[in-house]
Parts: C-alpha cells; structure tokens; sequence
C-alpha cells in the first residue's frame, strides 16, 4: 500500500464545492450575516446623518466636512491600531 500525498493544489482547494450553499443553510450564520450588515447599514446611515448635519450648522461649507471625516479617519486608523496591534 502506497502512501497518498496531496498535492499543493489540492490542498489549497479543500472546500466542498457547495460551502457557501451549506454555510447560508445553518440558521446561526444567516443570523449573524444579517446583524453584521444591519450594524454597518446604520453606522454608514449615522455617519451621513451627522455629516449633513454639521454641513447644515456651518452654513453650507464643503471645508468643514473634509475636516470632519479626515478627524474620522484618524480616529479610526489610531483606534485599529491600538486595539488590534497594542
């Protein structure tokens, strides 16, 4: 009896090749995928919301909310770094 050894590319391709069709089929998956999207849908509709609000209480001056999300964009970076890296 000889010894069967996988090739490289064999390996690399190890899932079924229904996975995605098996993974939507566990309900705690589903549940999961759907609360992920729902938290970004409102983070991202949140995000608009207070934008055109600062743009609405500074007189309509695009300058402002260029400052606003590079402010965001900063506390972003620093806080992925420091909570995923530190």
């Amino acid at each position: 009896m000889v010894a069967y050894s996988a090739s490289a590319q064999e390996k690399q391709t190890s899932f079924p090749k229904n996975f995605m069709r098996q993974l939507w089929g566990i309900k705690a998956y589903r549940l999961l995928f759907f609360a992920g999207f729902l938290s970004e849908l409102g983070t991202y509709i949140s995000e608009v919301a207070i934008l055109l609000r600062i743009f609405e209480l500074v007189g309509q001056q695009k300058q402002f909310l260029g400052i606003t999300q590079a402010v965001f964009l900063l506390f972003m970076v620093v806080g992925t770094l420091l909570g995923g890296v530190w």
